[in-house]
């Protein structure tokens, strides 16, 4: 007898009367575990290929290169692979990564297992599709939406020995996602931007979300003698789906198979009505944006991802020879497999770094410094203070490898470091957990109060100088911003995570292994737990030992670096002088 196939953690599609395989950990919901548990199951072998990201990389420059084409064709004009790649690349690769996993996901699960039913909602035509980027990275967390994906990614494996019944979606439960409303701070910035913005020159420098602190890109502004500016985009307006036009539309995949075909198919199942109906009435309200007509140059950190008024005004102002540039705005920027290929570093005229420059041939990189250490140079820390560890984000569900499967393993790892910690340590422990916790389903905090009564739990509602003030030493749990930060403010940081670092590009790895050879990076919670163990009662005396510090300084200067007048550097970079 087959199994019954559960692919989310909706309950209203599980039998409760037959033997089911769930399609991954993110079903198995730990607050609902008196209920799955019940169950005669099994759950899929994940899909962790290490090869994803060369597959992602290598379909979305073919999968771009197909959508240039196809959108010039469809709005009848003939701009630039690179214009395109400002508005739609954000949006194209997260379309792939959840392409890659909901497909592989699948095919790991009917290749594997005898699968004779699923339960799945069927959406309505075209309900799938959301307005913009912003919309589609909710969605893709969203139980329904994702169920009614796999009814239509499962119609192209042509199981017929696979019988999928359908579930319709009531009438209140067709919308995906909440009616997001403008929160009243983004009321004030609008307010705010309409008032500072009336002065302006034609020719004015544009520089929006830099990452500076709001001081230091006032003072920015300043110096390159314009009326400091507060630019916010305007709300956009949008008109629903029009499914003769979108019928129109599509990228050829009857000549592919598997994931080439189904990548190429769902185009025109999933892109957002911003960059098809709602093309040209978006190009035309950006138009109208009173924001300088000729900038010197167009500076963020920060607005080229999910702000699409910026990125249709941006990719038009680069078409035209505006100088494009873009700052780094965290980690994993010249050190990770594949980061040359991310959309901003392609599309800039210059990409600033945080002190790197020899990752790629490709990018003009222009080294800057640590944004976030503009305003603070340094922050204190309490030398017999307790231990703050600080985790990582809840797996979310966009791919393209299995971060939920990835995220339960690391969880496992966060106990069995506090485990592996002796009583003395662990009596002084904070757990930091990301301030999206909550908000995203995870089972963080559930999972720590279930472990320990004694842990200090902070739902990352503090403002981090508090708890570092509180803190002798900071554990960081990934490759994160987080590790740069804390060591640009010469905080004592002791990091761990699995797969060591295979990662990284060959360029960083001698600087990683520079931080590896004096403790600070650990590839097991056991070794970090030692080490600190070994060090808790003379941790400054450890972190202030000659090795320690010409580590941190060589790792710094090339990752993390702070420059004595930031301003200065960063306007000398901007005007090219």
């Amino acid at each position: 007898m087959g199994r019954y196939l559960i692919t989310t953690a909706d309950e209203n599609t599980w039998p409760i009367d037959k033997p089911v395989l769930f399609l991954g950990v993110w079903c198995k919901r730990y607050n609902r575990e008196h209920v799955w548990s019940q169950l005669d199951s099994k759950t899929a072998k994940p899909y962790l290929d290490r090869e994803a990201d060369r597959t992602l990389s290598i379909l979305f420059d073919q999968l771009l290169t197909e959508l240039v084409e196809a959108l010039n064709e469809f709005h009848k004009v003939s701009y630039s692979r690179r214009y395109w790649n400002i508005i739609v690349g954000p949006w194209l690769r997260q379309y792939l990564k959840v392409i890659i996993n909901r497909f592989k996901s699948l095919d790991i699960a009917l290749s594997q297992h005898n699968v004779s039913n699923t339960l799945v909602y069927k959406s309505k035509e075209n309900s799938l599709i959301v307005k913009d980027i912003a919309e589609f990275c909710r969605a893709i967390n969203n139980d329904v939406w994702n169920s009614s994906l796999y009814s239509e990614l499962l119609s192209d494996f042509n199981r017929s020995n696979l019988k999928i019944d359908i579930l319709d979606i009531k009438a209140e439960k067709v919308s995906f996602l909440k009616n997001y409303k403008t929160t009243r701070k983004r009321k004030l910035l609008l307010y705010l931007a309409k008032l500072f913005n009336k002065i302006h020159r034609a020719s004015d420098a544009f520089i929006v979300k830099s990452y500076l602190p709001a001081i230091d890109e006032i003072r920015l502004q300043v110096g390159l003698w314009q009326i400091p500016q507060l630019w916010v985009t305007p709300n956009l307006n949008y008109t629903g789906v029009d499914a003769l036009t979108r019928a129109t539309f599509g990228l050829d995949c009857e000549n592919y198979s598997g994931l080439d075909r189904v990548s190429r198919k769902f185009i025109s199942k999933l892109l957002p009505t911003s960059y098809l109906e709602n093309y040209k009435n978006i190009y035309n309200q950006v138009a109208n944006f009173s924001w300088p007509s000729r900038p010197k140059f167009i500076f963020t950190s920060n607005s080229f991802a999910y702000d699409e008024g910026f990125k249709f005004w941006a990719a038009q102002k680069a078409e035209d020879g505006v100088p494009y540039y873009i700052g780094q705005h965290g980690s994993n920027y010249g050190t990770v497999h594949y980061s040359c290929n991310w959309t901003e570093l392609t599309t800039c005229d210059k990409f600033l770094s945080w002190g790197w420059t020899d990752a790629y041939d490709s990018v003009d990189i222009v080294p800057a410094f640590n944004f976030k250490t503009a305003r603070v140079r340094e922050l204190c820390h309490n030398e017999m203070g307790s231990l703050l560890l600080m985790e990582r984000g809840p797996g979310l569900h966009d791919g393209p490898k299995d971060r939920q499967f990835i995220h339960s393993i690391y969880q496992k790892d966060m106990l069995h470091f506090f485990d592996y910690l002796p009583d003395y340590v662990r009596r002084h422990v904070t757990v930091r957990l990301h301030h999206g916790s909550n908000d995203l389903g995870s089972s963080d905090k559930n999972l720590w109060e279930a472990h320990s009564d004694s842990v200090s739990i902070d739902l990352g509602t503090r403002p981090l100088n508090h708890l570092l003030s509180e803190s002798r030493v900071v554990v960081i749990t990934y490759d994160s911003s987080a590790i740069l930060e804390m060591l640009a403010f010469d905080i004592p940081v002791v990091c761990f995570w699995r797969d060591g670092f295979s990662h990284l590009l060959s360029d960083a790895l001698p600087y990683y292994e520079l931080l590896s050879n004096v403790g600070i990076i650990h590839d097991t919670p056991e070794s970090a737990a030692r080490h600190i163990a070994t060090h808790w009662d003379k941790m400054e005396l450890w972190w202030n030992k000659d090795e320690v510090r010409t580590a941190r300084n060589k790792f710094c200067n090339k990752y993390a670096k702070i420059v004595e007048n930031p301003i200065a550097t960063l306007k000398k970079i901007l005007l090219c002088e």
